[in-house]
């Protein structure tokens, strides 16, 4: 059985995020999701999540097909992995896993993602407090 590897933030789930898990689907029959942490989140992207860490882990653990959820804590310590493992680079990002060898690179179709919902939300929360 083939086994896969794919990281992201997954705050604010969204189709993009759907987009990708069905990407790394295709390649493999056993789907390892890294959920970055709080912390990893804030250095990676620069801004602290929405949703709560536990709450997107348990979200990503419903989604059909993810096999495994496990919280990166320390972008720089690789997960201990199956031998078969492919590891996907969303976008040719792979945050939460050094290697050696290239990843599989994930080029998602779908557009909407986090940063464009959390602008919305933005806008909607600055016209309510001037309302």
């Amino acid at each position: 059985m083939t086994s896969g590897y794919v990281t992201a933030s997954f705050d604010l789930l969204n189709i993009r995020d759907l987009d990708v898990i069905s990407q790394a689907l295709s390649h493999c029959e056993h789907l390892i999701v890294g959920v970055l942490s709080d912390d990893c989140i804030e250095t990676w992207h620069g801004r602290p999540p929405v949703i709560p860490l536990d709450e997107r882990a348990e979200l990503v653990g419903h989604l059909r097909g993810v096999s495994e959820v496990f919280v990166v804590h320390d972008p720089t310590v690789s997960p201990l992995l199956p031998s078969d493992c492919v590891v996907f680079a969303v976008d040719g990002e792979a945050p939460g896993f050094k290697t050696t060898s290239p990843p599989l690179v994930i080029h998602p179709t779908r557009e909407t993602q986090s940063t464009v919902l959390r602008q919305a939300l933005r806008r909607i929360t600055d016209t309510a407090v001037v309302a």
